[in-house]
């Protein structure tokens, strides 16, 4: 592991060197390069160390962006020492963006070690003490092949990078399983014979071999990335080009095989369509990011996203969903706050949720992951989440305790996650007792996401994991993974 990270740190800070950032700093005289060390009130520091006068160049970048968080507390003082606040805050935002990006080149391995052992945290922070424990993760796997490299594939495919998350689950007992990523874009490339990489493309069909053989759980999608839940063919189709997508994406797309011609927007729907169907009959959860960010163009990220669930969900009322984040339920939240409202789009999606045999919505839940208004102020996210539930009673059912490690670490605070989510949990469960059914902590922490996810006894997604823990050789009488343990004494609501 020691070595793998100081691989990763290598890595991580040799992509930093090619960043356009570290250009400019290069171009840069040595006089505007000491000038720019004195104006941000930085220390001196020697060359090798992370926070050379190229951070300090990224610090000027970045200052107006993120309040404080984790810095070596001998830099932070001394930048505090000078009287300059705001340069000190500024680095310790830089060096959390540093430890993010080298996290992003650590093996995967590594990555699941550090997840499981820190406490949903960064190896650099200690894991603050708590009663609870990671009986299941889950890793949410994307593809952007096509939203951000026009179908050009990562130096790992996809399809090894399955391979490796399958031989994760197996190594770590089931206590790591995976949703596969699924972009409608590279399905309609393949059947149109567009540019792509044989050895990087896999279809649909692939996909659902590994959910139902090799240990997968769901799909994870990306809307924000260029496309709608459903209702593609109704947009303007010259958008995609427009937003730096490939011209044939304008034009009416002719799938070889059979000859036939749509609309790219068409053949994106009809894509969806296939993967819903698919995914309502056999029971498989799907993960929809559903907050309007970290697209390639606000165009994209301005698309309706709960107005195209909902018409996904009237389409098909099966469908296992889970709005990721909510809609950003927590984004709105400032140290300022006092009590803070659902905001617009999160609101919407709650009112997705529904009760009721193939009631639109039957199946809907959202995850609180990247809860990062928790971290700025735990009084508004308190009142925020007491809201919610109020305002849609059934949200106490469907809501889900998320993280989106190893994002988070981009954060202040971030150590205090779980805890922060423990004391408000603990504070609404007092505040709810009202509620029929188990107390709402043991909800949001495990019962709902078991429910999501198919885990009890007899569901479609517990038969098809005890399958592939038979054929790994799992002994499931004697030392089942720990989540079925905890599954079996939760209660189902």
């Amino acid at each position: 592991l020691d070595d793998a990270r100081e691989k990763a740190k290598v890595d991580g800070l040799t992509a930093l060197t090619k960043t356009a950032t570290f250009r400019q700093y290069a171009a840069l005289p040595e006089t505007a390069k000491n000038s720019s060390r004195a104006l941000y009130g930085s220390p001196a520091v020697t060359p090798d160390t992370l926070h050379t006068r190229f951070g300090d160049f990224v610090t000027a970048k970045l200052s107006a962006l993120h309040p404080a968080a984790a810095l070596p507390q001998d830099m932070v003082a001394s930048a505090r020492t000078a009287g300059n606040i705001k340069a000190s805050d500024a680095l310790m935002a830089v060096d959390r963006y540093v430890e993010f990006i080298v996290q992003g080149f650590q093996y995967r391995f590594v990555n699941i070690q550090d997840y499981s052992s820190a406490g949903e945290v960064s190896p650099a922070i200690p894991a603050p003490a708590t009663k609870r424990t990671l009986d299941l993760i889950i890793a949410n796997l994307v593809d952007y092949d096509w939203p951000l490299a026009q179908g050009h594939p990562t130096p790992t495919p996809i399809r090894e990078q399955l391979k490796v998350m399958e031989e994760i689950s197996i190594i770590k007992h089931g206590h790591v399983h995976a949703f596969t990523p699924y972009c409608p874009m590279r399905q309609v490339a393949m059947k149109a014979k567009k540019r792509g990489n044989e050895g990087s493309d896999i279809p649909l069909e692939e996909m659902k071999h590994f959910i139902e053989t090799r240990g997968f759980i769901g799909f994870k999608l990306y809307p924000p990335m260029g496309f709608k839940p459903m209702g593609n063919a109704d947009v303007d189709q010259s958008v995609w080009v427009k937003n730096g997508l490939p011209d044939w994406m304008n034009d009416k797309v002719r799938y070889p095989e059979d000859g036939s011609v749509a609309s790219f927007g068409q053949r994106l729907d009809d894509e969806l369509n296939a993967l819903y169907r698919w995914a309502a009959d056999n029971g498989v959860p799907i993960t929809g990011h559903a907050e309007p960010t970290n697209g390639p163009s606000k165009v994209f990220e301005s698309f309706d996203l709960a107005d195209s669930w909902a018409a996904a969900l009237k389409a098909h009322p099966d469908l296992r969903i889970n709005f990721g984040h909510t809609g950003g339920i927590s984004g709105g939240i400032t140290a300022d706050s006092d009590a803070h409202t659902v905001p617009e789009n999160s609101s919407a999606l709650l009112r997705l949720f529904a009760n009721g045999r193939n009631s639109t919505g039957e199946n809907a839940y959202g995850d609180l992951s990247y809860s990062d208004g928790l971290l700025k102020n735990q009084d508004a996210f308190e009142s925020l989440l007491s809201s919610a539930i109020q305002d849609v009673p059934l949200a106490a059912d469907r809501l889900m305790y998320g993280t989106d490690w190893f994002m988070t670490i981009q954060e202040s605070g971030v150590a205090n996650y779980l805890s922060k989510f423990e004391a408000v949990l603990a504070d609404l469960d007092n505040q709810h007792k009202d509620l029929p059914g188990p107390p709402l902590s043991q909800r949001i922490f495990a019962l709902n996401a078991a429910t999501f996810l198919g885990l009890f006894p007899g569901d479609k997604t517990r038969v098809r994991l005890e399958k592939f823990y038979k054929s790994k050789k799992f002994d499931l009488v004697n030392n089942p993974p720990d989540w079925m343990k905890k599954v079996k004494v939760l209660r189902r609501s």
